[in-house]
């Protein structure tokens, strides 16, 4: 057990935050903010975890040092975010929940049903052509890979948008059943790519967008901390099981042997037990940032000099599509920073996140993940707050355009690379969204009012 009191001071800051801007976000019937909620939830996922299981009396772990000053500087970023967000929520208020307030009930049906018919004849063909499109020749052409990737997030939109239709017709029943469906995106990310954490996130993204207009608002905490809890227990029985999953998947299996060495994982399921030290070294593997962000800061700048914002302008670059530019540096994913600063000698084909924390830092220390986190916070809130405008307002170019664009900042773990990438997709797509909903009205396929934002 780690007996320094900050930690606890730090674990409660943690939970505070997020309930704080919820609260705020979520007043006088406003929209909450989608894209801050996802976010923080993954930050959640990848430090307080972590920090939790050091912190706990049965902590079989003889040395928290790289956790503890790893999980201090997070939580300075935390709050340099939350702030950047409150600055964007005074000086740009949302928009109230209600889609156009001053229209007949008969008329906002009538704009419901438009928009479930756009969801049919295209939401849910691209998420679902991009998702298949992954595992094609295709996926291999320059840019694809993002492209498709911020495709299939067109999936999470349909969901997302039968969701608020159904919430405001009152049609409670077909809310939970696409609810019910979202739960299930775990399974599919495991049978087919061997991953659990890609599903958990979807999960989160369709929750955190059913927040933005859900009420009682005490239902979403309740539900927020079941799924935190339910989600550390499924990745304790997936860690245990994960080598014969991905024996399954990546070794061609059929789809029947697939589901089978998931159903043994779901069969051993049990609740997460903070006195387990099993329990807490799982978590710890894979969950646990703060380790690495504290050996970052060991080693940098006292043997590794800062980047001095190199890596920022690998992901200003990144936002360059490699079809425009065939020669563009490599400059995707966290490379070997991680290794390089935090002298830790990873084995191979292991993927290590890098993470904004680890990468503000290593480019400009403390200073960087302050200001870092303040300009990302205040990025994320804007775009909340446009896409609540478009959403009350019924202009769909405007929802795709910010949840495509805004989706692909949802990334705490990986680069600023990675995420100019996604953004820079998420605009083609959107490019590719008007001319395929330009048609689409042409053959009077869909009707609703498309208005593209300013």
């Amino acid at each position: 057990m780690n007996s320094d009191p900050d930690l606890y001071a730090f674990l409660a800051l943690w939970l505070a935050a997020p309930i704080l801007l919820f609260s705020l976000y979520a007043a006088r019937g406003k929209l909450g903010g989608f894209l801050v909620y996802s976010y923080l939830m993954g930050l959640v996922m990848n430090h307080w975890f972590g920090a939790l299981v050091h912190a706990s009396p049965w902590s079989p772990f003889l040395d928290s040092s790289d956790t503890l000053i790893g999980f201090r500087y997070s939580t300075y970023g935390l709050l340099a975010f939350v702030l950047g967000t409150l600055v964007i929520n005074v000086t740009r208020p949302p928009s109230t929940r209600l889609p156009r307030a001053q229209e007949s009930r008969r008329t906002q049906l009538v704009n419901l049903g438009e928009l479930e018919r756009l969801v049919r004849v295209f939401f849910l063909p691209l998420g679902i052509g991009a998702w298949i499109a992954t595992y094609t020749p295709l996926a291999a052409l320059p840019s694809a890979g993002a492209v498709l990737s911020v495709g299939k997030t067109g999936l999470l939109l349909a969901i997302c948008l039968m969701c608020w239709s159904a919430w405001h017709k009152g049609n409670t029943r077909q809310f939970y059943q696409w609810i019910g469906i979202s739960l299930g995106m775990p399974v599919i990310t495991i049978i087919t790519s061997g991953f659990i954490g890609y599903g958990i996130a979807m999960i989160t993204t369709i929750l955190a967008f059913v927040a933005m207009f859900y009420r009682p608002r005490w239902h979403l905490l309740a539900l927020l901390s079941l799924m935190l809890y339910g989600g550390v227990s499924l990745w304790v029985a997936y860690a245990e099981h994960r080598g014969n999953i991905r024996d399954a998947v990546w070794g061609g299996q059929d789809y029947g042997q697939r589901a089978d060495a998931m159903l043994s994982m779901i069969y051993a399921l049990t609740p997460f037990d903070i006195s387990n030290p099993r329990h807490l070294e799982l978590v710890d593997i894979r969950l646990n940032q703060n380790v690495l962000v504290g050996a970052v800061m060991r080693s940098t700048p006292s043997l590794v000099p800062f980047r001095d914002g190199s890596t920022i302008v690998d992901g200003l670059l990144a936002v360059i599509p490699r079809v425009l530019w065939p020669g563009k540096p490599e400059v995707g994913g966290s490379g070997n920073y991680v290794s390089d600063h935090s002298m830790i000698a990873f084995s191979a084909g292991t993927s290590i996140g890098m993470g904004q924390v680890i990468e503000f830092y290593i480019n400009f220390g403390l200073p960087g993940i302050i200001v870092g986190f303040f300009i990302f916070g205040m990025a994320l809130r804007y775009m909340d707050v446009r896409l609540a405008e478009a959403m009350t307002a019924g202009d769909w170019y405007g929802v795709m355009f910010f949840f495509f664009v805004g989706s692909g900042t949802l990334q705490s773990g990986g680069s600023l690379a990675e995420i100019g990438a996604s953004m820079a997709a998420g605009v083609a797509i959107y490019f590719i969204g008007i001319e395929a909903l330009r048609f689409l009205k042409h053959y009077k396929a869909v009707d609703a009012p498309l208005r593209k934002p300013n």
